[in-house]
């Protein structure tokens, strides 16, 4: 064997396998003839090869010329096949000249097939040396197929490597769909997915799970069934409209439990694409929203008993972001001040709405809040928009909004029935003949009337503030603040000091008597205790009086009794001694002289001594002395009257 055998031996194999490649891939992909036609041409090649070293190795004219004729065959298919290749693959040439190529050469095959007098001669005219004729056609065609199949042959290996590529993601995707299956039926949530038909294709466990159906009664549209009739035809347009947009889609509806029992459910579905972009179906998930619903129901019916609770306290709440300046008030609050319910408005378009006089100290208020985030506090007047004035009591804090942002947020009393009662009971105090002194838990004044003023000698405005010991006597200081104490424990209205005698200190230093009673008031503010204070300074006066005539009473009472004892005495002596009385019963001169002296105002003489020191001394001009007196006198005539019947009688 020598070399030109194994070049074209080489030459006509490579051709075959070529061939034989793409004819296995034509085989697999009967769309793609390209691969068939260029499978044609490497034949071709192939017993084109092995027609030339047929005719390398002729000896003899005849030989060539057979050996000729059969490579005609392979260089028909050639020609044939690689006009059609050109066509087909590049896109170039017309069909018509692939056509023409087509029936030249069949008709060069048909006459060589009938007659070989086309290759004999061409023997011949070679072997005479007429003809040069070449033995490298074979690698010529064997470039011209390098050059026309090495795209070719590019794609089979691209496709190749898409083709593994292919099965790798597809092997990918198997695992990425298992997994997404797997966080699919261990999710919390309902997941479905539906193709390009509209048709829902997947169910995750707990969908199935929840419904107590099967993956095939669910598919398609199976999962409507389930769906409460009254929210079907609205869940299944909302789904199609956005279906056609291909855009997502929140929908709100009614599923059936296993245990029968409809639940709420909230069902978002968003498009699909691939890695192409192509659109390729829905995707969507699930969650059980009843127990939301019924929370937001619930909060819902607790905001509107608010919102009753706050009209019928004519209170209104206020949220103020001074960095946006965005102020957030009540409808019905808006409504007083004749703002737009729903639009935007800032702090200066509810200012005007305040009054004139206390706008600026409510501003002030604000923007100190503000920059220091203290709590704050205001009463000012506010002008509704009928025209009305009321009070309002201003309460907040400063808070951090859901941004981060400092909010004041404020709630906005209605205490314009507060301050006329204030107004009313200022009257009262002001009328009141007593003085009265309000007093906080602490102990400081916070009201005092001017018959306070006019008792103690201070102005209204130097006890506002001050502790009331400042009107307690420097002797009972010490103890008041334990006696308050014990009052606040068990706050009863009830005299102070019961059983003692109370003083009170002047702004001079005096002390003055006085009664106090104790009434504690309830109020927002904490406990206040309402002092009834009374000047008893005249009472007292008057009370010494009367204890001093009392005893001047007792004195003459004493002194009367005295007398009367005597008299009784004195018939008691007429009894035992009647013999010493006997000349007044026969000397009646000297007893009617007696009786007149002491009508005149002597005293008689009587045995044993007289009444006063000097015998027969006048008496003195003593009232109540002649008055026991004339009641001894009485007795006396009386008993002496006794005694002498009892004389008579004996």
């Amino acid at each position: 064997m020598n070399w030109i055998t194994i070049i074209w031996s080489m030459a006509s194999a490579m051709c075959a396998t070529l061939a034989l490649i793409h004819l296995t891939i034509w085989f697999q992909r009967r769309s793609q003839v390209v691969h068939l036609l260029f499978a044609l041409t490497a034949l071709g090649a192939a017993g084109n090869a092995f027609g030339e070293l047929g005719m390398l190795k002729a000896t003899t004219v005849e030989g060539y010329a057979s050996a000729l004729r059969v490579a005609f065959v392979p260089l028909v298919l050639l020609a044939i096949a690689m006009a059609w290749y050109v066509r087909s693959y590049f896109g170039t040439g017309r069909r018509s000249l692939a056509v023409a190529v087509t029936i030249a050469w069949l008709l060069v095959l048909i006459i060589d097939a009938f007659s070989p007098l086309v290759a004999v001669v061409v023997a011949r005219m070679i072997d005479f040396g007429v003809l040069q004729m070449p033995y490298v056609t074979t690698f010529i065609y064997i470039g011209v197929i390098a050059a026309f199949g090495y795209p070719l042959t590019l794609d089979v290996v691209r496709t190749a490597q898409l083709v593994r590529q292919l099965q790798e993601s597809q092997a990918e995707l198997r695992e990425s769909e298992a997994r997404f299956r797997i966080v699919a039926d261990s999710a919390p949530v309902f997941i479905w997915m539906s193709g390009l038909d509209k048709l829902y294709t997947f169910f995750n466990k707990p969908w199935l799970e929840f419904t107590g159906r099967t993956m095939e009664q669910e598919m398609g549209n199976g999962w409507a069934e389930g769906v409460h009739p009254d929210d079907l035809q609205r869940c299944l347009k909302t789904y199609v409209e956005a279906f056609d947009a291909r855009e997502q889609f929140v929908m709100q509806y009614r599923l059936r439990r296993h245990d029968g029992e409809y639940r709420w459910i909230s069902d978002k579905g968003v498009p699909r694409y691939d890695g192409e972009k192509n659109f390729t179906g829905y995707i969507g998930s699930c969650v059980d929203v009843t127990d939301l619903i019924n929370k937001e129901q619930a909060l819902r019916e607790s905001e509107e008993r608010m919102r009753m609770a706050l009209d019928a306290a004519h209170v209104g709440l206020w949220d103020w972001n001074y960095a946006k300046d965005e102020l957030w008030g009540t409808p019905t609050r808006r409504v007083l001040l004749g703002l737009p319910v729903s639009r935007k408005i800032k702090l200066e378009d509810v200012l005007p709405r305040v009054h004139v006089a206390d706008r600026d100290r409510l501003r002030k208020v604000l923007m100190d809040a503000a920059k220091t985030g203290k709590d704050y506090y205001s009463e000012y007047r506010i002008i509704f928009a009928d025209g009305s004035e009321h009070w309002t009591e201003l309460r907040g804090r400063h808070v951090r909004g859901a941004d981060g942002e400092g909010v004041l947020r404020s709630v906005a009393i209605d205490v314009t029935e507060r301050k006329r009662a204030e107004e009313k009971f200022r009257l009262a105090t002001e009328a009141s003949p007593n003085g009265i002194v309000l007093v906080d838990k602490e102990g400081h004044i916070v009201l005092v009337n001017s018959q306070i003023e006019k008792l103690f000698g201070y102005r209204r405005e130097e006890l506002i503030g001050k502790l009331v010991d400042i009107l307690v006597p420097e002797r009972f200081a010490s103890g008041h603040p334990a006696h308050r104490r014990e009052f606040l424990a068990a706050p009863t209205a009830r005299a102070m000091g019961a059983g003692r005698e109370l003083f009170a200190k002047r702004k001079d230093g005096g002390e003055f008597p006085v009664e106090i009673g104790l009434n504690p008031i309830q109020t927002p503010d904490g406990i206040l205790v309402l002092a009834s204070v009374v000047d008893i300074s005249a009472r007292k006066l008057a009370e010494a009086e009367a204890v001093q005539h009392r005893s001047e009473l007792a004195h003459l009472s004493r002194v009367s009794l005295m007398g009367e004892m005597a008299a009784r005495g004195d018939c008691e002596q007429r009894r035992r001694w009647p013999a010493f009385y006997r000349p007044w019963k026969y000397h009646s001169s000297r007893t009617s002289r007696a009786a007149r002296r002491y009508q005149r105002g002597w005293t008689p003489c009587q045995r044993g001594g007289s009444r006063y020191p000097e015998h027969g001394k006048k008496r003195r001009n003593d009232p109540a002395a002649d008055k026991s007196e004339r009641r001894r006198q009485e007795s006396g005539a009386d008993s002496k009257s006794r005694c002498i019947a009892s004389r008579m009688r004996g």
